[in-house]
């Protein structure tokens, strides 16, 4: 439905945006240009929880699964301050480009992990100092058992 004045309202993720009305035909239906922008730059955007933010529910979850485990592992055991997605999966058989996404996406909404794009790549680095503070000999004792 459209506000009165010839604008739209999309919602993004819960968000409500108004924008003015610029439409194209695209597959028989309307779709407003400036969503698809917007849309577009804030799924570029990576969250990073504040580490007030973070619960142990989150972080166990996120190491709940053998995938992510071994990412966090392939991070931990680096001499580099960050690792690339590709070689923060490196021995991982089997992974999409979307899968990886996804894995990397419940690390960093579990606060385990911070990543930044710089071009193309996505660089990643473990977050261990601040969960060190708030969930003391968590990680590490789990990262100590993987060995």
């Amino acid at each position: 439905k459209r506000p009165a004045l010839g604008g739209r309202t999309v919602e993004i993720h819960g968000v409500r945006f108004l924008f003015n009305y610029c439409s194209i035909k695209l597959r028989y239906r309307s779709i407003d240009v400036k969503s698809i922008s917007l849309y577009i730059k804030i799924m570029k955007i990576l969250v990073h929880p504040a580490m007030d933010d973070v619960t142990l529910e989150a972080v166990l979850y996120a190491l709940g699964d053998k995938t992510r485990l071994q990412i966090v592992a392939n991070l931990d055991r680096t001499t580099k301050d960050t690792l690339i997605c590709v070689e923060a999966t490196a021995g991982i058989e089997d992974l999409s480009s979307s899968t990886s996404s996804y894995h990397f996406r419940i690390l960093r909404d579990g606060g385990i992990i911070h990543s930044e794009r710089q071009g193309k790549e996505c660089y990643n680095r473990l977050r261990l100092a601040e969960l060190e503070k708030k969930f003391p000999g968590v990680l590490k004792s789990i990262l100590k058992n993987l060995e």
